[in-house]
């Protein structure tokens, strides 16, 4: 007789995702489409924003979404140029992201964690006490 048990996996929740429906197969693949969905977004708002209705002079609101849109879709193809790059991009954004979360869910517990950023020596915008006091401004 055995006295190890097999241990199985808690049930997943009823509508709990499953983990591996995330894993992105083809990075590439996705890299690629993100690019063109940027590209052909881009073409399609700038075809629209070129209506003779929507242009009302050089800042007009459709010139500055045409321009905004164009930059943008530069940005993305420098982006997706490098891949791992964004990656990593991502990966530090998001972990900044849960650094802010952390110390301010900390600070409703009543801890007092470092703060995730400091001014500089001589910026006197945030000189006022409620924004490292205030728990909306301190996020």
């Amino acid at each position: 007789m055995s006295t190890t048990r097999e241990r199985t996996p808690p049930p997943r929740e009823r509508n709990a995702p499953d983990p591996n429906e995330y894993l992105i197969d083809d990075p590439e693949a996705l890299t690629r489409n993100m690019l063109r969905f940027m590209e052909v977004s881009g073409e399609t708002m700038a075809r629209f924003l070129e209506r003779p209705d929507s242009n009302n002079g050089a800042f007009s609101a459709a010139g500055e979404v045409n321009d905004a849109v164009k930059a943008m879709s530069d940005l993305a193809g420098h982006w997706m140029a490098d891949p791992y790059r964004l990656a990593e991009a991502q990966a530090a954004l998001m972990a900044g992201y849960s650094e802010i979360w952390s110390n301010s869910m900390r600070r409703m517990l009543g801890d007092q964690p470092d703060p995730v950023m400091k001014p500089e020596p001589g910026d006197n915008r945030f000189k006022d006490p409620e924004w490292s006091q205030n728990a909306y401004f301190d996020f």
